[in-house]
């Protein structure tokens, strides 16, 4: 199975990439996520549930009909987090912090924020969709 990717770019030069590769048959996607922001620039693994992806589908969607309305992506495992908000101009800001080490004591994180325009909304959904056809629901 190929690999599907959602990938933001941001107008400030910053640039999340999520990177799927597979799923397991309890839904949970293996995940490379790569960022640049500034001059800090770094990958790691992560996993995500499959609905997660559905709720950053449904935050994109909710986005795309309604702009200001913004949403937080906060996924099972907090391995990525970020809370998007609109402004009258257009411009999307989403605040995004990177975890490599979920679920130990002292947490290392990377903050950044993606500045991208509302018209980036309806390719980040057909991405979405893309991962989510790539790796359908397993059924029990």
């Amino acid at each position: 199975m190929s690999d599907a990717t959602i990938q933001l770019v941001g107008l400030n030069g910053n640039l999340l990439d999520l990177v799927f590769h597979d799923h397991d048959d309890e839904d949970w996607l293996s995940t490379s996520v790569s960022v640049r922001a500034g001059h800090f620039a770094g990958s790691y693994r992560a996993m995500f549930h499959r609905e997660d992806v559905v709720a950053l589908q449904q935050g994109f969607k909710r986005l795309d009909e309604r702009f200001e309305s913004g949403f937080e992506f906060v996924p099972t495992e907090p391995w990525l987090t970020m809370a998007i908000s609109g402004d009258r101009l257009g411009h999307l800001t989403a605040r995004c912090i990177a975890r490599d080490n979920v679920g130990e004591e002292i947490p290392r994180t990377l903050q950044f924020t993606v500045v991208f325009d509302q018209s980036y909304l309806p390719e980040l959904i057909k991405q979405v969709n893309y991962v989510l056809s790539r790796f359908p629901e397993q059924t029990s």
